[in-house]
């Protein structure tokens, strides 16, 4: 007979799937899957979500700058928000553990600020040759960061093949996102958003934005200042247990198993061990050793 028959506790499956997710979800990884999803339900009642999209009209003439850097956090598409939980699970936890929580923060955010920028940019430039109804092009979703994960990933470690959702023959990895884009624009037309985040993908991955990473005397002072509060909490990775390339050997957060990280060597790696996670660091490479002294 089942517990309940005998007044024990009743089992709930999804509140213990969710309980441990959480366990093994680092926080960056976990509180923007959790924001995404809450602001997705949100968006069948209320319209209110609309104003995190990127619109160039309202970001320059309404002085509404926060868009630049909201934009991502607008999904408006069930299967959009399930693929990007299956992929960003997964590529989002290992890197985490590998370059931790506050790096992987500026990585976000810097994807989205560069592309948002970009796209109010090129919109501004049709509106000078007469296309004005760029103003009111729409830059949203995750897909202005996940796109250039995805560029930075595949540029990183170049060699071997991927499968793309049902084609059968294997994609070369350094042409999957090209691949992806192309799919994606066979299905839902050209998206100007999702090509500028490639493009600052790929400008990231080759060392052209080095001047605007933050190094690790900036991330320390970012976490015994602004982010200090958020050190504290469950599985957060200081950038001095961040695991480096072990982290990618570790089991992955969704169970599979894992390969040496493509992100080891453009961010290197952080202090030992990352709590017993992972083992070894990273000989870092140009990306990343390459950039310039704290700013």
């Amino acid at each position: 007979m089942s517990a309940a028959n005998y007044g024990g506790p009743q089992v709930n499956p999804a509140a213990d799937w969710y309980n441990d997710w959480s366990s093994r979800t680092p926080l960056v990884t976990r509180y923007t899957l959790q924001t995404l999803t809450v602001l997705y339900m949100f968006s069948w009642f209320s319209s209110a979500s609309m104003a995190l999209i990127n619109i160039p009209y309202y970001t320059v003439f309404k002085f509404e700058i926060y868009r630049l850097i909201l934009a991502p956090l607008f999904v408006d598409s069930f299967f959009s928000l399930l693929f990007i939980v299956i992929s960003f699970s997964s590529m989002g936890a290992r890197l985490e553990y590998s370059i931790g929580s506050a790096q992987v923060l500026a990585l976000m955010g810097t994807l989205s600020l560069l592309t948002n920028l970009l796209f109010t940019f090129f919109c501004f430039l049709m509106a000078t040759f007469g296309t004005y109804e760029a103003l009111f092009f729409q830059c949203q979703g995750f897909w202005g960061v996940l796109m250039g994960l995805i560029v930075i990933e595949c540029l990183e470690s170049p060699d071997g093949h991927r499968r793309l959702f049902f084609l059968p023959t294997p994609i070369p990895t350094k042409y999957y996102p090209l691949a992806l884009f192309a799919l994606f624009t066979m299905f839902g037309g050209f998206n100007l958003g999702m090509a500028l985040s490639m493009a600052v993908g790929f400008a990231y991955q080759k060392g052209y934005l080095d001047m605007i990473k933050p190094n690790s005397a900036t991330i320390q002072r970012w976490e015994q200042g602004c982010l200090a509060q958020f050190t504290l909490r469950q599985n957060y990775i200081s950038a001095s247990s961040a695991a480096g390339a072990g982290a990618w050997s570790m089991e992955a957060p969704s169970g599979d198993g894992a390969g040496a990280s493509p992100f080891a060597g453009i961010f290197g790696g952080g202090g030992g061990g990352g709590g017993g996670q992972g083992q070894g660091q990273p000989q870092g490479s140009h990306a990343m050793h390459g950039q310039q002294p704290g700013r």
